[in-house]
């Protein structure tokens, strides 16, 4: 959910030979799913968003999303939404941004 340059899709797919399809709010737009371009048969970013999600009730083992939580406009009905779709044994991963990231961020663009 969120699928950036693409690139935990792309991995996903080639490295631990999972289906998977992405959700973005502007699907090939700053980049969003570059990784995945040489992939179009085997990876499909659609457009959505996190609070309103186009899948069935239980449809995934596992959802991902990593730095979205903090740009929705309904926080609850996001996380609402994506428990909806995961499978009752499935996996909820969730990355936000931290602090920490921030200021590593910070330095790495002064040392790169």
């Amino acid at each position: 959910l969120g699928c950036g340059a693409g690139y935990s899709l792309m991995r996903a797919s080639q490295d631990l030979n999972c289906e998977v399809e992405g959700i973005d709010a502007d699907p090939g737009s700053h980049g969003v799913g570059r990784f995945i371009k040489n992939m179009v048969n085997t990876v499909s970013i659609k457009q959505g968003f996190a609070e309103n999600l186009p899948y069935a009730n239980e449809t995934f083992d596992i959802v991902y999303s990593s730095h979205v939580l903090e740009h929705v406009n309904n926080e609850a009905k996001s996380l609402a939404e994506m428990k909806r779709v995961l499978k009752n044994d499935g996996a909820l991963i969730i990355g936000m941004p931290t602090s920490n990231m921030a200021i590593l961020n910070y330095i790495s663009q002064f040392i790169f």
